[in-house]
């Protein structure tokens, strides 16, 4: 019987070591996503399982403090080094944990610990060093000194600082780079063959307006294509006025008219300036918004939503781009 009861409790025993290196290793994979709360509920849970396991309960100190829950992390620590009192690496912990929480004195007498039980490792120093100890910054300075470090940093400090002023003295001589990527407004055409444009946003409301042309300027196949690429437009509420006095060019735009009531021609006299004319057939309109074609150059597909989209000051400041 006696070893029948020896064999249940090995048992049991082995079968909770089991479930808590499972517990332990789900844990690990929530650290490495960085779930610190679910690492550390998961190294809680294989505590409960084995608590003789001193490397889990620093790993659940670690979770509780990478999640910002300093005071579980610092009673986890504790716990643990009251099983190790002299286990260098739970005392570095518990440094962190103190310095995080702004308690000083007590961050330093606990990497001081962790330097004492391990003279040469060089984490508690560097700890120390920060933290303005002066026999920590000695003890790595000569260290330095000795290896011949010091002389090495302060080669490579010089190198940098020539390196800084070549790379300095080449950005003064290149041309600035975002001007020499800047496209100009008459090029308007080159940038949407090298750049998808965006769609506009959604108007709350249909909003009409008039594109202005001023057809004598305009080459008569830059004419064609305007009428073409103006009709293609996929927000439809527009009006486009065709301003002019050349028969050529009206007898176009009285063809295409004739299909599309949408466009219309607005004689203009010889001795009248662009200006005049823009707001003589902006009247016509009813003052709503509108929009100029600059000379030579054609409405993108979507290019009239950007307008409705906007108020009609907008409007203004964009139409040199929008109407490209």
């Amino acid at each position: 019987m006696r070893l029948f009861r020896d064999f249940l409790c090995g048992w049991r025993l082995k079968r909770r070591l089991g479930l808590a290196r499972q517990l332990a290793r789900r844990a690990d994979e929530s650290r490495d996503a960085l779930s610190f709360s679910r690492a550390a509920d998961a190294y809680r849970a294989a505590l409960a399982l084995a608590p003789m396991r001193t490397d889990i309960r620093v790993q659940y100190g670690n979770m509780l403090k990478d999640a910002g829950r300093l005071a579980e992390a610092e009673a986890a620590y504790r716990s643990a080094l009251g099983e190790k009192p002299d286990d260098t690496d739970i005392h570095l912990q518990l440094g962190h944990c103190l310095k995080l929480q702004g308690r000083r004195t007590a961050a330093l007498a606990a990497y001081e610990r962790a330097a004492k039980f391990a003279p040469f490792s060089i984490a508690p120093r560097h700890e120390l060093f920060h933290m303005g100890q002066r026999r920590s910054q000695e003890y790595l300075f000569e260290a330095q000194l000795r290896l011949g470090g010091v002389e090495a940093l302060t080669a490579i400090t010089h190198q940098i600082v020539e390196l800084r002023e070549t790379l300095n003295r080449l950005v003064e001589a290149l041309p600035d780079i975002q001007a020499q990527m800047a496209f100009p407004l008459n090029c308007y055409d080159s940038f949407c063959a090298c750049h998808d444009i965006p769609k506009p946003p959604q108007a709350p409301d249909s909003r009409s307006f008039a594109i202005l042309l001023l057809a004598d300027r305009e080459p008569l196949e830059t004419l064609f294509a305007q009428l073409a690429a103006v009709r293609s437009q996929a927000y439809e509420s527009w009006t486009l006025y065709v301003i002019g006095c050349d028969p050529a060019r009206k007898r176009i735009v009285e063809r295409a008219s004739a299909s599309d009531a949408r466009i219309q021609w607005a004689d203009a006299t010889e001795r009248e300036s662009s200006a005049e004319a823009e707001r003589f057939t902006s009247r016509l309109h009813g003052g709503q918004s509108s929009a100029r074609s600059p000379a030579g150059h054609i409405l993108t597909s979507f290019g009239s939503n950007w307008p409705r989209t906007s108020t009609r000051s907008v409007c203004a400041a964009m139409t040199a781009w929008m109407s490209l």
